[in-house]
């Protein structure tokens, strides 16, 4: 669910596993934070996504084919720090699958066109129906969802964004590299992967660097693939490692890991994506 600081929603659904597992603060704070992100360039109901096909014009199945290589690389890269855990389990009782209900009617309401806030207040409102919480619980929530500092780093973070697009801050920045004679490829890369660095959100790229980078990924008919997935794998590299994404700073708060560490591991892997989504790219696009 593509929400701002969406990734404490997966960080509390995470927490028994935690304890079972005994899963430090640190590695289970990486495990949340990236493959809470490794949909970004193809889930549909992502505002990146959304953006960028009315941006470029192009079908849902067209961009798809185009960046699905970063979702691979994300995948190829995070599956091996998960292999230590795995869970036995003797019985066939699935009924803890109906948990995943609400998540599932977002996305179905979604995808059939309802806003995405109107399909959340309608899965709560089953949620507090079918579950009955308490007062209490309700007060705890509530006091969890008005937490001023999570709102102050929402506002801020939007405020900041809008404020690299009206300054054309992002169009600068372009103009610059091609001043300096940068091959066109290096310089989308950089410009896509510096403006999701940093706004820190999904939509910084595909709201400010794609528009600028159109005629190096084309668009409608003349898309070109190896291209648009370039501007859409720098972009969200940019954000995964940018310090100001809400979804890393709330986890780690939610964990208490040292985000030190937790962003020298990020480093690595943004490393190791790179070099993953351009050989796929360059083999199966």
């Amino acid at each position: 669910l593509p929400m701002p600081g969406g990734a404490i929603v997966s960080a509390v659904m995470l927490r028994d596993v935690v304890k079972r597992f005994e899963i430090r603060a640190e590695e289970v704070t990486f495990l949340n934070y990236w493959f809470r992100h490794v949909w970004a360039s193809i889930d549909p109901i992502y505002p990146s996504v959304i953006i960028a096909l009315a941006v470029a014009e192009i079908s849902y199945p067209t961009l798809f084919t185009s960046t699905y290589p970063v979702t691979l690389a994300m995948l190829l890269a995070g599956l091996p720090f998960v292999r230590k855990y795995t869970l036995s389990h003797s019985g066939k009782d699935f009924r803890g699958i109906i948990y995943i209900f609400p998540v599932l009617l977002v996305i179905t309401l979604t995808l059939l066109g309802l806003d995405i806030m109107y399909s959340l207040l309608l899965s709560i409102a089953l949620l507090y129906v079918f579950k009955k919480p308490s007062r209490r619980d309700l007060t705890n929530v509530m006091r969890k969802v008005l937490n001023p500092r999570i709102l102050v780093l929402i506002v801020g973070l939007l405020f900041y964004k809008d404020l690299i697009i009206h300054t054309n801050s992002a169009e600068k920045l372009l103009n610059n590299l091609e001043l300096l004679g940068l091959p066109q490829q290096v310089s989308a890369f950089v410009t896509s992967f510096i403006i999701g660095f940093a706004t820190g959100i999904e939509t910084g790229y595909s709201a400010i660097a794609l528009p600028l980078l159109l005629p190096f990924t084309g668009c409608g008919e003349s898309v070109v693939a190896k291209n648009l997935m370039l501007v859409f794998g720098a972009g969200l590299l940019g954000v995964m490692l940018s310090p100001l994404h809400l979804c890393l700073i709330l986890t780690s708060e939610y964990y208490s890991a040292n985000v030190g560490i937790v962003y020298k591991r990020y480093l690595v892997m943004a490393g190791i994506v790179l070099g993953l989504t351009v050989t796929l790219v360059y083999s199966f696009v």
